[in-house]
């Protein structure tokens, strides 16, 4: 065995003997700073850890933040400390070896010998789908990836995003031996910790009802699910790896596993040993960052929100914030880090899911400066094989022994949700005359299309899409509900898209735009409107085939051969045929198709009348507000 120096030198130093005054002195202007420290709130000297003491109200009753989004305030931040003279590291190895105090040798400063850990843990990050952990660089750097295994979004501008934030996916754990209790503090916006479900209809029925139809204003319900300020699903679980356990199984398979997510937020500070339902170990809890400070939202050239781009910004809002992050061994001992986060762009795999349809990105922890920037630019480089994820990384800025600095959890032991539910507005008035007072006429903005990429729904043509081809019938607007369709075979009676049924009446309220009565009446104002086509499976393979995809808009040209729309946002499927499970099943929208197999489907939607009675009333089938190339049919007024 090799001689290892730094055993030699550790026999040296107890070999130093030092005074008892000079132990005393020593002792006795550690403890003043201690308690110094201690009253002031302040941060320790040699730390490097900047806190976050922001602690708004908790509970159903009380809004978490008050009037509109916080402005982000300047927060100073401990310098790092200075390399040690050697005579000094002499000295506190000597009073070591006295009193026992343990030594912590602060990254970066070139006082740390290589491989050896002072802290005896890591922080991991979550990198790919199913719950990957990332390893940590071997410079002590951490990439976040973002939690691509769900579809991140971003709450409305204003109140809506000052109350419910943004959940930046950017999840991390903490792994070490013997680690009995885990702290941490960010220095800007806050920590949620997120457990996932996985769950099936056969197993788990009352899970999957309620969170089939769990929806921002319907935080704080529900037995499972009261806790937590927002739930996701997870694309495609089971379905990546050819072998994994939903490949090849239908969509109606009772059996056929999903996976969710719930989140919870905990405040600025947290502490494993203050939870209401501690985990098994520690090392097993899952935290993530979550933002609610302003952002500039982004605009593409159309003038039209890039969803992409706002969310980046957003995300942004974290860079040069702190995350400090202390454990407790069993025997006592802590140890701690503090990361320093930043936000750039990596490179990003596409990988194919098992059934050959769709993709996720998986991170490649390597910053690129070839990012696109807008969703357009994003979606053109997807389509040719090129993908990219902006995300936070945190590198370690200091690595000591000291017990954690920033005060006590935010929220010891919460049970409830520190999001308020999402406000709906009350449903129309109706004038005298039996119209909708609030009128459809701010419509809001949906795709440009190019003209030539229009069609007239008389003469177009079959629509091929990767496996299959969709010809489009007829569009007809209905009285009330097709033959034999009741208001419990709808979606919204599940409340799956964004319902909320009264049980006394058994009406459903639709966001405080329009209501259907329990025969299936509509409020004045709107109408059905039932599509139908004619959908073929061409593969040799059984397809999972997605027949509701599409919206209504209403088309205005812009004198630049292109059309303007306004998009209905109240337009999407509520019923489709040939169903024979309940609406809120997640499979509603998908049929599996045998090879060859063609069949007739009708879609069901609610549209406003001031939409029905416009000349460009039609339809998209392809695309959405942020891309390029979108594809839509015209239809006309519908009287």
């Amino acid at each position: 065995m090799s001689q290892d120096p730094f055993n030699d030198y550790a026999a040296k130093m107890q070999e130093v003997r030092t005074s008892d005054r000079l132990r005393d002195e020593v002792l006795k202007k550690a403890a003043a700073e201690r308690r110094a420290a201690g009253a002031t709130g302040k941060v320790p000297a040699g730390s490097g850890a900047a806190c976050n003491e922001a602690r708004p109200c908790a509970g159903p009753g009380a809004s978490s933040h008050s009037g509109s989004a916080r402005k982000p305030s300047a927060r100073p931040r401990s310098k790092r400390p200075a390399i040690r003279r050697l005579a000094l590291a002499a000295c506190l190895a000597a009073l070591a070896a006295v009193v026992g105090i343990s030594l912590a040798w602060p990254q970066g400063s070139g006082s740390l010998p290589a491989g050896i850990s002072p802290t005896a843990f890591a922080v991991k990050a979550y990198g790919a789908v199913d719950d990957t952990l990332f390893p940590t660089g071997s410079n002590g750097t951490i990439v976040f990836n973002c939690e691509t295994e769900t579809q991140r979004m971003i709450p409305p501008e204003g109140d809506e995003y000052a109350n419910e934030g943004f959940y930046t996916g950017c999840v991390f754990s903490v792994e070490g031996d013997n680690i009995a209790r885990v702290q941490a503090n960010v220095s800007r916006g806050e920590l949620y910790r997120v457990t996932s479900k996985v769950w099936s209809r056969e197993s788990d029925p009352e899970f999957v009802k309620e969170v089939s139809s769990w929806k921002p204003y319907k935080i704080g319900q529900g037995e499972l699910l009261g806790k937590y300020d927002y739930v996701a699903g997870v694309l495609y679980y089971g379905a990546i790896e050819p072998g994994d356990e939903n490949v090849g199984k239908d969509r109606n398979d009772p059996s056929r596993t999903g996976k969710s997510n719930l989140y919870q937020r905990l405040g600025s500070t947290v502490d494993t040993s203050a939870m209401d339902a501690p985990e098994a170990s520690a090392s097993e809890y899952r935290f993530g960052l979550w933002t609610n400070e302003p952002f500039d939202v982004v605009e593409n050239d159309r003038g039209e929100l890039d969803g992409l781009a706002s969310m980046n910004a957003a995300l942004d809002t974290l860079d040069g914030a702190q995350l400090t992050i202390t454990v407790t061994f069993t025997d006592g001992r802590t140890a701690t880090q503090v990361v320093d986060l930043h936000a750039a762009d990596f490179k990003a795999n596409i990988v194919e899911t098992a059934d050959g349809v769709n993709h996720v990105l998986e991170l490649v922890p390597q910053i690129t400066t070839e990012a696109k920037k807008t969703t357009d630019e994003f979606w053109e480089a997807y389509n040719q094989g090129i993908a990219s994820i902006h995300t936070l990384y945190g590198t370690v800025a200091s690595e000591t022994d000291e017990p954690f600095p920033c005060g006590e959890a935010s929220y010891p032991f919460l049970t409830e949700p520190l999001t308020q539910p999402r406000e709906l507005e009350p449903p129309p008035e109706t004038s005298p005359d039996g119209n909708a007072s609030n009128s459809k006429s701010n419509v809001p903005p949906g795709p440009t299309i190019e003209k030539g990429n229009v069609a007239d729904l008389a003469s177009m043509q079959p629509y091929h899409e990767a496996n299959t081809t969709t010809t489009f019938e007829r569009v007809e607007r209905l009285d009330g509900l097709p033959e034999g369709v009741a208001v419990e075979d709808l979606i919204l009676y599940y409340e799956g898209s964004g319902g909320r049924r009264d049980e006394e009446t058994g009406s459903i309220d639709v966001r405080g735009e329009f209501s259907i009565a329990a025969d299936g009446t509509l409020s004045p104002g709107f109408s059905y409107v039932q599509l139908t086509k004619t959908v073929t499976n061409n593969s040799s393979e059984q397809a999972d085939v997605f027949l509701t995809q599409g919206f209504f808009v209403t088309l205005q040209p812009d004198g630049d051969n292109r059309y303007t729309s306004g998009r209905d946002m109240l337009s999407e499927a509520i019923w489709r045929s040939g169903h024979d499970g309940p609406a809120w099943e997640s499979h509603y929208y998908f049929q599996m198709m045998e090879p060859g197999e063609t069949r007739e489907v009708s879609v069901l939607y609610v549209i406003s009348d001031e939409m029905l009675a416009n000349p460009g009333f039609s339809f998209v089938y392809y695309g959405h507000e942020d891309m390029p190339g979108v594809l839509a049919f015209r239809i006309g007024a519908l009287g």
